[in-house]
């Protein structure tokens, strides 16, 4: 079965979506508000600011 690479890159776009789908539910089932509460503000803002960039690395990604 031989895939052009435009359909490849258009498939592996989507996929990077629907990682992105699933990343999007961590915070969630992780409970990340009562578990990062107990740290300092800057650990806080850190976990947070690394999650933003690895959430506009999987959209960017996935757009290209």
């Amino acid at each position: 079965m031989k895939i052009e690479l435009s359909n490849a890159i258009y498939l592996i776009g989507i996929g990077q979506f629907g990682v992105l789908f699933a990343s999007a539910l961590v915070p969630l089932r992780l409970d990340w508000k009562q578990s990062l509460a107990s740290l300092p503000p800057l650990m806080r803002q850190l976990f947070w600011v690394s999650g933003g960039y690895v959430v506009l690395s999987i959209v960017s990604l996935g757009l290209i």
